[in-house]
């Protein structure tokens, strides 16, 4: 009976003065966190230097006869993929596999018996942990645009540059709800590892953290863009670095909106019939 009363309080209720002290409590703690593993930090660097450099030599080969992939030169794609990293780091929240952790290990009914929303209280540690990844990523971004300032081109409309970052900020509520989402997967199936490796994958191809969506065939491009996964990366890093016409720059930040609100409700529907089921199978 306790457990079930947890469970409407870790699911869908009301906002109260003490759950905000705790959610703003929760990000200074995540950036505490951040902040306290130095190995962290230092991966952050590696993680956002070493691979653009590397990806650099590669086009760099693949370009050496100047011929252009669609309509990115040489420029255009270091450009694209060193933003592409940036913003990968940036966004990424691996609230699926913490979702995995605390169904397996047993942590999610001591949560369920505290007076905030699970939900929430991961949101906020997502945020804090943002914060000091985004501030920390200032770091490898000047070094990289220092190293490779030749060869990159960004795009100089102060008004573009910030709906870029309102699109940044997008996409990490969607990245955070798609994970969310994903996670609850571990409701109906022991493990989830396989199908988070997997996740992981397509997400990365689809978001356009590779490459850029629409060099691919125009029919792949067209399918993928009825996805949220361009919004996760593609968009927030065309709107950065190449202009976009008015019309196609709302239409997209609106369709970034309207896929946060489908994934926040299936997100939620998912919880609650996997919370039910977590308690009918004893968790």
């Amino acid at each position: 009976m306790l457990l079930r009363m947890s469970i409407k309080m870790g699911g869908l209720q009301s906002v109260s003065f003490n759950s905000l002290r705790a959610y703003r409590r929760n990000i200074i703690i995540s950036c505490l966190k951040g902040l306290e593993y130095r190995f962290g930090i230092i991966y952050i660097l590696i993680e956002a230097i070493i691979p653009v450099t590397a990806m650099f030599f590669l086009w760099q080969a693949i370009y050496q006869d100047g011929r252009e992939i669609g309509d990115y030169g040489f420029n255009q794609m270091i450009t694209y993929y060193a933003f592409a990293r940036i913003i990968n780091y940036l966004i990424w929240f691996p609230m699926d596999w913490k979702m995995n952790d605390l169904v397996n290990q047993g942590k999610l009914s001591p949560l369920l018996s505290k007076p905030v929303d699970i939900q929430g209280l991961y949101f906020s540690e997502m945020i804090g942990d943002r914060i000091i990844n985004f501030v920390l990523g200032c770091i490898p971004l000047f070094i990289m645009a220092f190293l490779f300032r030749d060869y990159l081109s960004f795009n100089t409309d102060p008004i573009q540059i910030f709906f870029g970052l309102v699109s940044i900020c997008l996409a990490c509520v969607l990245s955070f709800l798609l994970a969310w989402l994903v996670g609850c997967y571990v409701f109906w199936v022991s493990n989830i590892f396989s199908v988070l490796f997997v996740k992981e994958l397509i997400v990365m191809i689809f978001a356009g953290v590779f490459f850029p969506i629409d060099i691919l065939p125009w029919g792949l491009a067209n399918f993928i863009s009825l996805t949220p996964f361009p919004y996760l990366a593609f968009f927030p890093i065309k709107i950065i670095t190449v202009s976009i016409e008015t019309s196609s720059l709302m239409e997209g930040l609106l369709l970034q909106i309207i896929w946060i609100v489908i994934l926040f409700v299936l997100g939620r529907i998912a919880w609650k019939m996997g919370l039910k089921k977590y308690v009918e199978a004893g968790g």
